[in-house]
């Protein structure tokens, strides 16, 4: 959970009044789709880029194989399955479709490294 707090501590001077601090105290860990809302970009880059490395079909790793043979093609296009995301983690695609302007570029940094 994010808790935030202002400063008026008169030891301080003026210099931060006013001022909004805040600490991510990590809180929301394990609470499912309520905690995707407030993770952060880099989390949620993570995310995608477990799902494209590790979600399988049987015994075949189906984005991490269609990665390779893009890269060897040096053809830029990956298309994904919603479903396979849902299955992978329902909350993450459900803010994919959400906010796609937002997630469609993390999930392409994701891809890219």
């Amino acid at each position: 959970a994010l808790s935030a707090h202002t400063r008026t501590d008169a030891a301080m001077g003026d210099f931060d009044a006013g001022s909004v601090f805040f600490s991510d105290q990590g809180r929301d860990q394990g609470r499912g789709v309520a905690a995707a809302s407030v993770t952060s970009p880099a989390h949620t880059k993570l995310k995608f880029r477990e799902f494209l490395r590790g979600f399988r079909e049987g015994e075949t790793y189906v984005y991490r194989d269609m990665l390779r043979a893009a890269i060897g093609m040096k053809h830029h296009l990956l298309e994904i399955d919603i479903d396979h995301l849902m299955m992978f983690d329902d909350g993450l695609a459900g803010e994919l479709l959400q906010r796609p302007s937002y997630h469609l570029p993390l999930f392409e940094q994701a891809a890219m490294e």
